[in-house]
């Protein structure tokens, strides 16, 4: 479950029917808006919200989804990226919306999301060879070249 920016809007990620979007603006009443589906592998985990709401980035298994969302009641897969086999489980966005971090499997694979009808992924480290501290020293070091 992720919430809108606003907090008008809750995204519902379930393994039987993808995305689906309801708009709380009268909490009381949800109203059922759009549903995004997804076959095989691709179920939603993580969801973040660009912050004019209109492109919802998801961690979906094996996949890194992209679906523009700026009309709620039919939304649209922007792009859709495998990891490789890699499971994805969460999703954060760089402050300037330009890069996305892919929690998935061991890594933490780092995508250029400044396209929003493809990505690119720029770098990835392990959690596995690099270790805690050492990943989050790289990640900040990759920031700061970005």
């Amino acid at each position: 479950v992720s919430v809108s920016n606003d907090g008008k809007t809750v995204y519902l990620a379930s393994i039987q029917y993808g995305v689906t979007i309801f708009d709380v603006t009268n909490p009381s009443t949800p109203v059922q808006k759009g549903t995004l589906t997804r076959e095989g592998t691709a179920y939603p985990l993580g969801m973040v919200e660009s912050a004019d709401g209109n492109t919802l980035y998801v961690a979906a298994y094996e996949f890194f989804i992209s679906i523009d969302v700026s009309d709620k009641n039919n939304p649209i897969q922007n792009y859709s990226v495998g990891t490789g086999g890699l499971y994805s489980w969460d999703i954060v966005l760089s402050n300037d919306e330009q890069t996305a971090f892919l929690a998935s499997g061991p890594y933490v694979k780092i995508y250029d999301i400044s396209d929003p009808l493809q990505t690119v992924l720029k770098d990835n480290f392990s959690l596995i060879y690099t270790g805690i501290t050492r990943l989050a020293n790289e990640i900040l070091k990759f920031i700061r070249r970005s």
